[in-house]
């Protein structure tokens, strides 16, 4: 047998041979001859949307409803870089209201976007509103240059007709200089 240009196999193999082989090779490539274990099945699998912008990734309700009237402060990330001072629940003409001021507890650069939740409960700890409001840098200057360096804050919801006794305030968003 000879050899021509075209024939990379040296002529060792008939062409028909060198067919049977080649899927031979891709059969045994596709099979998953492989000893891995088998992916065993764990039934369903819950994905949840994503929070919309603006609104905490939080769980629905507390599994220990708040004190009423009680309003404290969610640990996150960004718990570290603000505190908190006179947070108080008003509840007026169907809106709930979380009023209070926080102030910058890191001293190395300034607060150039703030954003706060507050999520409101009834007194099962059931959640029936979320508000949000949004702190700039111009805000941030004009309470470090009226000497307290605390910021005031307001942050509103109408929870549907049902008068929260109790709320949570959240950081969801926090830029630094």
């Amino acid at each position: 047998m000879t050899s021509s240009p075209s024939d990379p196999s040296g002529g060792r193999f008939p062409r028909t041979g060198r067919r049977v082989l080649t899927t031979l090779i891709l059969a045994a490539a596709l099979s998953g001859c492989g000893s891995a274990p088998p992916v065993l099945d764990s039934g369903p699998v819950i994905v949840a949307p994503p929070t919309p912008a603006g609104q905490p990734a939080v769980e629905v309700d507390l599994a220990e409803p708040l004190a009423p009237g009680a309003v404290d402060v969610r640990e996150n990330t960004f718990s570290d870089s603000l505190a908190f001072r006179d947070l108080q629940l008003l509840v007026a003409d169907g809106a709930a209201t979380v009023r209070g001021g926080t102030f910058n507890t890191i001293n190395v650069s300034p607060i150039l976007a703030l954003e706060l939740a507050a999520d409101f409960y009834d007194e099962q700890g059931r959640r029936i509103g979320t508000g949000v409001t949004q702190l700039s840098i111009q805000e941030w200057r004009q309470a470090r240059d009226s000497g307290s360096g605390a910021m005031d804050f307001s942050i509103r919801a109408e929870p549907g007709g049902i008068e929260p006794v109790a709320a949570r305030v959240t950081i969801t968003h926090l830029v630094n200089e």
